[in-house]
């Protein structure tokens, strides 16, 4: 029998569960599975009936595998090791495109580095700054189709028979006013579930609230809401902000990115 631990009671680590679970089942293979996480408030319940324990409460030795089932795997991966897990019982179960302290690229997207993603968000044509986290659900950059033409059937993707004719980029009723990259600036939040379409620009710090369809620029440090989404309120005070603007503080790795925040709280 094989003791299984998957690192975060959550929704990722749901996902993993239930795909080792469903593997365990089709191979006949006896496994006790177990949810570790950080989260004091989880500890001692259960998740989808599996029990959630603490991984500093845990008998961490017990345990063949270790699933990190959220998306910070090196930082998982670091605590696990200080508790004495042998490295090679980690695995990693999400690519590191969902969060890295470098910049990568994603199909068409580009993501600046610590920016970070849930699996379950599509990204399109969108560059994404640095800092920037990225609730599960969103669909970001998207492009649609051109409703002034008589249709928007795409006829020759679908029934063409030249080369160009298969390249979807070449589809003649995208909408070729938004096939401009939607820009996300640095540092902005953007909760789940929400929609944007490309030809917009986020701006620094700004937060767009959870199911939000986004239809127009939103300008920097601004909290937008809604379906269309519309501003809600300022963040932060004007000299925090000039503050926050002259530091540029998301040019820097996180050691001197923390310093400078702090010392823009106590100057």
């Amino acid at each position: 029998m094989k003791n299984i631990a998957v690192f975060g009671a959550c929704r990722e680590g749901l996902e993993v569960y239930r795909s080792l679970y469903s593997s365990a089942l089709i191979n006949n293979q006896e496994v006790t599975f177990v949810f570790l996480d950080n989260d004091s408030r989880l500890s001692g319940s259960t998740y989808e009936g599996v029990s959630v324990l603490s991984p500093y409460e845990a008998k961490l030795s017990l345990f063949d595998l270790i699933v990190v089932g959220i998306i910070a795997f090196e930082r998982v991966k670091e605590q696990l090791i200080s508790l004495n897990v042998a490295p090679e019982k980690i695995k990693r179960y999400y690519s590191e495109v969902y969060y890295s302290d470098q910049s990568r690229r994603v199909g068409m997207a580009s993501i600046g580095k610590y920016s970070y993603f849930k699996p379950s968000t599509v990204l399109y044509n969108v560059e994404i700054g640095n800092y920037c986290h990225i609730g599960a659900d969103c669909r970001l950059g998207l492009i649609g189709h051109d409703v002034s033409r008589l249709t928007t059937y795409p006829f020759d993707y679908q029934f063409g028979k030249t080369k160009e004719s298969l390249d979807c980029s070449k589809d003649k009723t995208i909408d070729f006013k938004k096939t401009n990259v939607l820009k996300i600036g640095h540092d902005v939040y953007i909760g789940e579930g929400v929609t944007i379409m490309s030809g917009i620009e986020i701006g620094i710090g700004a937060v767009v609230g959870s199911k939000s369809v986004v239809t127009r620029d939103v300008p920097p440090f601004t909290v937008v809401a809604g379906t269309p989404a519309k501003i809600l309120s300022e963040r932060l005070t004007s000299s925090q902000r000039e503050a926050l603007l002259e530091s540029q503080w998301w040019e820097f790795d996180k050691v001197e990115a923390e310093s400078i925040l702090n010392k823009i709280v106590n100057p």
